[in-house]
């Protein structure tokens, strides 16, 4: 994360890191991270940050500049019916919002308090999907105003504009399918075909992603540089994941490829045949539960068959399969012995010649 576009955040001391203790019950943190990185993914450039700066926080960089919009999270389970302004007042939540204010006023965009349950005071309630804290009724603005006035900045900057509330409809039993679904729509509107059990693991994938930023324990004393790069997700890695998705899902070599351009001298038997054409679907399976780590071996084979092909003119594929599978296969080896992948000798072979023909195709 490229710091020199937010020079006020070198000298920023992050919040207590008490989210980080208790990840396990903050999965709808994740969930709704996960929906704004689907959300934001056709616009600008941005890097989601988890349980830092906020609950969740956005980097946004665009061509006219960068800048910041917090989200901080609060939620209840299906037996309560309202969130009580007072008790959040009493609970420094209005007061803590304005740090933002105090510390990151010329980069925050935004600063949203968000809730799966309306906001009520007295016989009022609140359950706006947007809507601004200025302008809220009179009453409410002076419960929250009088909890931002601890502030030592608030005397000057008073209530912002940059306040949002919002009002969102997700529970403790309905989000995980909700954010699922999401990334079903976008996998439609992306045009990324791949079977509803790749697209479960995907979603799992980007949960453990997220889950894994969100709970990095740092200390205080830890500089932002350092733990920024533990807590966030960019746009960058995101399109990564979604290429190494469609690549591990898109059939580069068929049963009949692998018996005429790689095994026309062979005699293969009946178990071979069985072998190969199990390993042509089971070698996506195990892809998609691991696609960083199989992307990340497919782009060192590609790179190593690519200098082949272009420096040894006599070089056929059957050659280069064997001289691949000399080169990696340790490599391969050291990967399953982390329980990662586990390929057999067919499903490996499969990975050789898959990379071979991207290669041959220019894919």
């Amino acid at each position: 994360m490229d710091l020199d576009k937010y020079p006020m955040l070198k000298t920023y001391t992050v919040r207590e890191n008490t989210g980080s203790m208790s990840s396990n019950r903050l999965h709808m943190q994740i969930s709704f991270a996960m929906m704004k990185l689907l959300e934001l993914y056709k616009q600008e450039d941005f890097t989601i940050v988890m349980d830092c700066i906020d609950d969740v926080a956005i980097f946004k960089t665009t061509p006219s500049g960068s800048d910041i919009i917090t989200y901080q999270i609060k939620t209840k389970d299906e037996k309560s019916q309202t969130f009580e302004l007072k008790a959040l007042a009493g609970k420094n939540v209005f007061y803590k919002l304005y740090d933002h204010i105090e510390k990151l006023d010329t980069y925050i965009k935004e600063i949203y308090l968000i809730t799966n349950r309306p906001l009520k005071y007295k016989k009022e309630l609140v359950d706006a999907e947007y809507i601004q804290f200025k302008n809220l009724s009179d009453e409410i603005k002076v419960v929250i105003t009088d909890n931002m006035s601890q502030s030592e900045s608030y005397d000057v900057k008073g209530l912002s504009s940059k306040f949002v509330y919002s009002f969102i409809e997700l529970s403790s039993r309905s989000h995980k399918e909700v954010a699922e679904a999401k990334l079903n729509d976008f996998l439609v509107e992306e045009d990324i075909n791949v079977t509803l059990i790749a697209a479960k693991a995907l979603y799992r994938t980007i949960l453990d992603i997220l889950l894994t930023k969100q709970d990095y324990e740092f200390s205080l004393q830890d500089e932002i540089n350092t733990v920024l790069n533990k807590k966030s997700y960019s746009k960058q890695e995101f399109e990564e994941l979604l290429n190494n998705t469609k690549e591990i899902n898109t059939d580069s070599i068929t049963y009949t490829e692998i018996v005429t351009l790689y095994k026309k001298e062979c005699e293969i038997s009946l178990r071979q045949e069985s072998s190969y054409k199990r390993a042509l679907a089971s070698i996506k399976e195990k892809g998609n539960k691991y696609p960083n780590v199989l992307g990340l071996f497919n782009k060192e084979i590609q790179q190593y068959i690519s200098n082949v092909i272009n420096t040894d003119d006599d070089i056929t594929r059957e050659r280069l399969l064997e001289n691949t599978k000399e080169l990696f296969h340790t490599e391969l080896e050291k990967c399953d012995e982390k329980k990662m992948l586990g390929l057999s000798e067919s499903e490996e072979e499969i990975l050789y010649m898959q990379n071979i023909e991207r290669v041959m195709k220019g894919e």
